[in-house]
């Protein structure tokens, strides 16, 4: 019986280790569509923040990042429970959406505008059909830097943290550019003066890139 010839291990190996080495050199395909995509969510101010899992006590109990480009948003849920204080804090980063006869306008005169869409819609999904809440100028200091905005506060019946109690409900509006900031605070009446203290504390730990 003939016998078959040898082929040295190195000569079956080395067709496979160059096939390894050019495919490990090789870079992944990437479409223009997909790189400008991520260029264009990675250079939202959406994506710019952060939002740790702990703030001044506060604990975050949601996190979502929707949308790319123009329509790219983040939320943030932060829950307090204490003895003395119990509140709920959502903070939205978002691109309003434009407001009739507002191009030209200062700043504040936008945003008063965007707000006043704002505290309408607040009021709806809490169906109440009542006047909307007058803003007052306000402003907060995160990070060292302070950031004048807008202020709306309301008072709700409703069921919080379980019990049916009445509410006091804040809404906080800033714009950065053509972006808008905006903190939803709640906390039972009843608790209002620590409450606010600690809401405070909390605006000011939440840095803002």
């Amino acid at each position: 019986m003939r016998r078959r010839p040898t082929v040295p291990l190195l000569a079956l190996a080395l067709p496979l280790l160059l096939a390894a080495a050019v495919t490990a050199c090789t870079p992944a395909a990437t479409t223009p569509t997909e790189a400008t995509q991520a260029t264009v969510e990675a250079a939202t101010y959406a994506d710019r923040w952060q939002f740790p899992p702990q703030v001044a006590g506060f604990k975050r109990v949601d996190l979502k990042q929707t949308g790319s480009g123009d329509t790219r948003q983040a939320i943030a849920g932060y829950n307090l429970d204490s003895s003395s204080a119990k509140i709920a804090i959502t903070a939205y980063v978002y691109r309003p959406p434009a407001v009739a006869g507002a191009a030209g306008a200062p700043p504040i005169e936008v945003a008063e505008r965007q707000f006043v869409a704002e505290k309408a819609a607040i009021l709806k999904a809490h169906g109440v059909n009542g006047p909307i809440p007058p803003s007052t100028a306000g402003s907060i200091t995160a990070a060292g830097k302070e950031h004048p905005g807008l202020v709306a506060k309301f008072s709700f019946d409703e069921e919080f943290a379980g019990k049916r109690t009445e509410v006091d409900s804040h809404a906080y509006y800033f714009l950065e550019g053509d972006w808008a900031v905006k903190y939803r605070v709640s906390f039972p009446s009843s608790m209002r003066a620590a409450a606010e203290a600690r809401v405070a504390e909390f605006m000011s730990q939440l840095a803002w890139p």
